[in-house]
């Protein structure tokens, strides 16, 4: 029985390797499994090669290239590099508000952040109600932050700085004033 196969495939090589390729790139987008991409993958890439290798030289190369497109598959596909952090692991480092005042190193005190509120855990100082804070870090159910004094702070400095300052004369040309 494999006899007459491996014939019919001798004969249609390229043939054999464009179906064989195409199946397979086909089985992957039903049944997704990132093994049958690659293999299809390798397959197409082996057409070229068919035409002068004989059958057990030409599996070789199909195994080759099903390697070499599993390795940059996997190497290029769109996963991120940075995983995807949920629930409160995806809260650190973001800004919150403080809506109940927090006290130096004391459980009392609330922040807001995306419409939750969390407990704070400690703060080096005393921050009032109204003010951004950034998450550091998350024990249990409570928060660990520090103010943004010094950010607040220079853009309060900055944006004073540019409406204080009178606006620069706009230059004219000669020809407006003739």
């Amino acid at each position: 029985m494999f006899e007459w196969i491996q014939q019919w495939f001798s004969e249609h090589l390229g043939t054999s390797y464009f179906i064989v390729g195409t199946l397979l790139i086909i089985l992957e987008m039903f049944v997704p499994s990132f093994v049958a991409l690659p293999l299809g993958l390798g397959a197409l890439a082996t057409i070229p090669f068919s035409f002068f290798l004989p059958f057990s030289g030409s599996l070789v190369c199909w195994g080759s290239f099903s390697v070499v497109a599993y390795w940059l598959l996997k190497k290029y596909s769109s996963k991120s590099k940075n995983e995807l952090k949920t629930g409160a692991d995806g809260l650190i480092g973001e800004i919150g508000v403080v809506i109940e005042k927090i006290h130096p190193n004391s459980v009392v005190g609330k922040i807001k952040v995306y419409g939750d509120e969390w407990r704070v855990i400690e703060a080096e100082e005393s921050i009032p109600v109204g003010t951004k804070v950034k998450i550091l870090a998350f024990q249990g159910n409570r928060v660990r932050v520090e103010p943004l004094w010094e950010m607040e702070e220079s853009m309060h400095q900055h944006f004073d700085r540019k409406l204080d300052s009178p606006p620069k004369p706009a230059e004219t040309s000669g020809k407006e004033n003739q």
